[in-house]
């Protein structure tokens, strides 16, 4: 099944504002360090600009995943595939089935505690759907509700009777 990433309307507002602001941050900073007014640069200023710039990255990588991004995901016999991938960019993992237990659906709101909460809500992480893994919980189905996880979750377990 192939599920296009959330398409969250606020968060790429917010996303496309703040990219206004970050730029205008980084063609000051780029200014000022590459001004010949200095011999050396301020090593702050370095360290800054280097954290500026990979933030404005991210904010950018998650604005394009939030528009065209999505994730794939297949179902054997023997394992389940998790492939996020947006153009140029992919992620697998794979899961033996017979270690999936406990197919079920995700709570609504995350724990704040959650290790992954935060990139959940910018639509990096997190899923609709949750399954035990040995020890850990995993979760997949990142742009659907819960009407159509329940869907799917009835699907699955009506081929694979192990899950």
């Amino acid at each position: 099944m192939i599920i296009s990433a959330r398409r969250s309307p606020f968060v790429n507002f917010f996303l496309l504002v703040w990219m206004v602001g970050w730029s205008i941050g980084e063609i000051e900073i780029a200014g000022k360090l590459l001004s010949h007014q200095a011999e050396t640069p301020d090593a702050f200023m370095v360290f800054w600009a280097f954290g500026w710039t990979l933030g404005g990255l991210l904010a950018v990588f998650i604005y394009l995943y939030n528009m065209k991004g999505r994730e794939i995901v297949r179902i054997s016999d023997t394992e389940l595939i998790r492939t996020r991938q947006f153009v140029w960019f992919s992620r697998s993992k794979k899961y033996a089935t017979e270690r999936i237990t406990h197919l079920r659906l995700t709570d609504i709101d995350p724990s704040a505690l959650e290790m992954g909460a935060g990139m959940e809500f910018w639509g990096l992480s997190g899923g609709s759907i949750t399954f035990d893994y040995g020890p850990g919980i995993e979760k997949f189905g990142l742009g659907i509700d819960e009407g159509e996880a329940s869907q799917i979750i009835a699907a699955i377990k009506t081929r694979f009777e192990n899950l």
